[in-house]
């Protein structure tokens, strides 16, 4: 029987095909591909009360209408609907689909507001360049306890979401072109925002990102001291804090030997190494040793970001990106459906050959 039907990348056109749902050797298909042709009309009502349905991707055709009402305990497990012209909000009827991991919904219109309870088993999450809004608040079940990666991007949202808080295995967050405003919230230690430059200190909490490899928070409006909690952070490769006005002594030691002056450009009351501006007896003092991390000494526990950038602040687009390299100001639109659809799909479709192939060999 037919389990898995792939037909992407052709020119099939006109409305979603019947067949899919009178044909008697399909009622047991599972996997559906058919994106990148130029299907159009609505989604049939009937589509998400298919009782087999484990991954379907129909995106980018040139879909309308609303996303239906799903079935009750469907087994669907990946669900891409992006780039298409779909209108509306996402129904609650989402939150009875117990398996689904992988949801991609970005450059879509569609609008209202997304409640984190309704996708509580989520891992990948695409809703950039839609009308799409976050629930505000900070009740502590408000969480997607699972979610990996999120991308939000292009969203007009205003609040960075609360239930980030609580996201501990979250490696890629893309919330840039927005309008997120104020300053640094100290339980994550950064924001990014549009039209904006961030201001305030540099969190110390930065320093229990203990996985972080690049910190770029250049061209902004910090002030204060560079934290000596960073000096922490030894798996730290590149540094941009260039270009605010940040002053002090620079921290010594460990990773901080490792940068050159280009990280501390534009910042003229920095001194010390690698700058040739030496700081005066008043600006000095003996640093304490970095130390073990107390269990519960931070809200950044258990997180695992690698990667921040947010430079390039003032009157530009801000970009916040963990856990990837993503350094892009106006991403273009090819760039941002492999990052953020094309590969978790690739590698979702490869974990599942491996485990077929597994189970043959049993």
């Amino acid at each position: 029987m037919l389990k898995q039907l792939e037909l992407q990348y052709n020119n099939f056109s006109g409305g979603f095909p019947l067949w899919v749902a009178n044909s008697k050797p399909l009622v047991y298909l599972q996997e559906l591909y058919l994106s990148h042709n130029t299907l159009s009309g609505v989604i049939p009502p009937w589509l998400f009360t298919l009782p087999s349905w484990e991954s379907l991707d129909l995106s980018s055709n040139r879909l309308t209408g609303q996303i239906p009402e799903f079935q009750h305990d469907l087994p669907l497990d990946s669900l891409d609907l992006s780039d298409n012209k779909l209108r509306g909000p996402i129904p609650k009827s989402i939150s009875t689909i117990a398996n689904l991991t992988r949801l991609f919904l970005a450059s879509n219109d569609l609008s209202g507001v997304v409640d984190p309870q309704t996708l509580k088993n989520v891992v990948y999450l695409s809703l950039s360049n839609t009308n799409l809004s976050m629930i505000a608040g900070s009740n502590v079940n408000t969480t997607i306890p699972n979610l990996r990666d999120f991308y939000m991007s292009s969203c007009n949202i205003e609040v960075l979401p609360d239930f980030l808080r609580t996201s501990e295995n979250l490696e890629k967050l893309d919330l840039s072109d927005n309008r997120i405003h104020g300053q640094i919230p100290d339980w994550v230690g950064f924001i990014g925002k549009a039209s904006l430059c961030l201001t305030g200190h540099i969190p110390a909490s930065l320093g229990d990102l203990a996985s972080l490899e690049s910190l770029d928070i250049s061209s902004n409006q910090l002030t204060g001291r560079i934290p000596s909690q960073l000096r922490s952070l030894t798996f730290l490769a590149v540094l941009n804090l260039s270009w605010n006005h940040l002053h002090g002594p620079i921290p010594q030691g460990l990773q901080f030997n490792t940068f050159g002056n280009g990280s501390y450009a534009g910042n003229l009351g920095l001194c010390g190494f690698p700058l040739s501006k030496e700081c005066e007896d008043n600006q000095t003092k003996v640093e304490p040793p970095v130390s073990q991390k107390q269990e519960g000494d931070s809200d950044l526990d258990g997180f695992t970001w690698k990667i921040v950038v947010i430079g390039y602040g003032c009157g530009m687009t801000l970009g916040l990106f963990l856990g990837s390299l993503m350094f892009l100001i106006g991403r273009p639109k090819f760039f941002v459906r492999f990052a953020e659809i094309e590969m978790p799909k690739k590698v979702t479709r490869l974990r599942r050959l491996v485990g077929d192939t597994t189970g043959r060999r049993k």
